[in-house]
């Protein structure tokens, strides 16, 4: 048998990417935006304690809740954290922090 005379066959693949934005404007920053919101909302409350507790636990839980979530969203080979979880752990501190050092 000849060797010069096999024939090799050529196969061509193209991919078409595409992110979906609005699934993630949607799903992951206007949920943390509106958390942000909300924080700075709390401080306008009057200043009996059960309400502004309440109402900063269950925004502590929301933003715990949307970092999980976005947790398993991105990929598990990613190498950097993501900046939408930097922002979530920011409000966080930041509400904390408010918190920390208001009069009521």
């Amino acid at each position: 048998m000849n060797m010069s005379y096999l024939l090799y066959l050529q196969v061509a693949v193209i991919l078409k990417l595409k992110r979906k934005t609005l699934y993630y404007i949607m799903g992951m920053v206007m949920p943390a935006l509106l958390f942000s919101l909300l924080v700075l909302l709390v401080y306008r409350l009057p200043p009996s304690p059960p309400a502004k507790i309440s109402m900063g636990m269950t925004i502590l839980l929301s933003y715990s809740v949307l970092s999980l979530m976005i947790n398993d969203n991105i990929p598990n080979t990613s190498t950097q954290f993501p900046l939408i979880g930097r922002w979530i752990h920011v409000s966080v501190f930041d509400g904390k922090f408010y918190k920390t050092f208001s009069n009521n």
